[in-house]
């Protein structure tokens, strides 16, 4: 349902529409990174804290986390 939600969102925003709900692109990233594709979970991890500043110092360390599990993976990805 998050995957809907966001890709319904980001397809239908305009300068208009209200910013997405504290937390939400942080969610989606962790469930991105769960799957394996960091670099759109950097992406979402990024968009979070440039709408909700606040959450900086999280969003750092999610980014982080995902740099480092970026290098481990194995050839090929997680795919």
């Amino acid at each position: 349902e998050l995957t809907g939600l966001i890709e319904k969102y980001e397809a239908r925003k305009t300068p208009a529409t209200k910013p997405m709900a504290p937390g939400l692109y942080a969610e989606y990233g962790f469930l991105l990174m769960r799957q394996g594709e960091n670099g759109r979970a950097i992406s979402y991890f990024n968009k979070e804290k440039a709408l909700w500043p606040e959450s900086a110092v999280f969003m750092d360390s999610m980014i982080q986390t995902a740099q480092i599990s970026n290098k481990r993976a194995p050839a090929g990805g997680a795919e």
